[in-house]
C-alpha cells in the first residue's frame, strides 16, 4: 500500500491496480514470496526490466548525455521492499555508526557535521587535519557481485538467503523502451554466478 502510484513501473500490473486488489493479491503474493525465500530462487519474471534513456544534459543527439532508468515490475518492487526490511536490521548491527550513505535518517549533511566537529576538535588542540575524499556514486555498478555475496556470508547470512540474493543479482533481462517501441530482450548471461 505504501508504493507510490505516481512513479513509473515496468511489467503489466500498474501500482494503482495492485493497490485496488490488495485484499485478493496479498495471499497470492505471500505464497509467491515465501516460495522464493524457501527455494532461494528469485522469480525470473520479476527480473525483467524496461530501460528508459533519460536525457541528462547538453545535446540530445549524444548518447553519453543520457542515463538509463530501469523500470522493474510492481511485484518486484514489493518483494524487494520485503527483502530490504528483513535484511537491514540485521546488517545495521555490522555497520559503523558514522556510515551515512543509504541509511534511513542519515544524509551527507550528517557526515559533514560529524567531520566538521572532529576537525574543529583537532584544530583546537593544535593538530593537523587532512581528508581524502572519493566519489563513490557509481560504486554499486562496479562492485563484483561475488564479493558482495562473500561479504554477506562473512556477516552471517546463511545459504538460503545467499542463494536468494544471488538469484536476484544474476541473469537479469533488460530491454530498451523508447516511447512505445521496445528492443529485444537482452539476457545479461555473462553475469553468471561464480559463487
Amino acid at each position: 500500500l505504501s508504493l507510490d502510484h505516481s512513479k513509473s513501473v515496468g511489467g503489466l500490473i500498474p501500482v494503482k491496480l495492485l493497490k485496488l486488489g490488495v485484499e485478493r493479491c496479498s495471499p497470492i503474493l505471500a505464497t509467491l514470496f515465501n516460495s522464493a525465500i524457501n527455494t532461494g530462487v528469485f522469480p525470473h519474471d520479476l527480473k525483467l526490466a524496461d530501460i528508459i534513456p533519460c536525457h541528462k544534459k547538453d545535446s540530445a543527439l549524444e548518447k553519453s548525455n543520457y542515463r538509463p532508468i530501469s523500470l522493474l515490475p510492481t511485484i518486484s518492487k514489493v518483494f524487494e521492499r520485503l527483502m530490504v526490511n528483513q535484511m537491514l536490521p540485521f546488517l545495521y548491527t555490522f555497520l559503523s555508526k558514522f556510515l551515512c550513505g543509504f541509511r534511513k535518517g542519515h544524509s551527507t549533511q550528517h557526515a559533514l557535521i560529524n567531520l566538521l566537529e572532529r576537525w574543529q576538535n583537532h584544530l583546537s588542540s593544535g593538530d593537523k587535519v587532512g581528508a581524502l575524499l572519493m566519489d563513490l556514486s557509481k560504486a554499486f555498478d562496479v562492485l563484483p557481485h561475488n564479493l558482495l555475496l562473500a561479504k554477506l556470508q562473512a556477516y552471517g547470512f546463511e545459504s538460503p538467503s545467499l542463494n536468494l540474493i544471488q538469484s536476484y543479482l544474476f541473469n537479469r533481462n533488460h530491454r530498451v523502451r523508447i516511447s512505445s517501441i521496445f528492443s529485444e530482450w537482452l539476457n545479461l548471461g555473462f553475469l553468471k554466478a561464480q559463487y
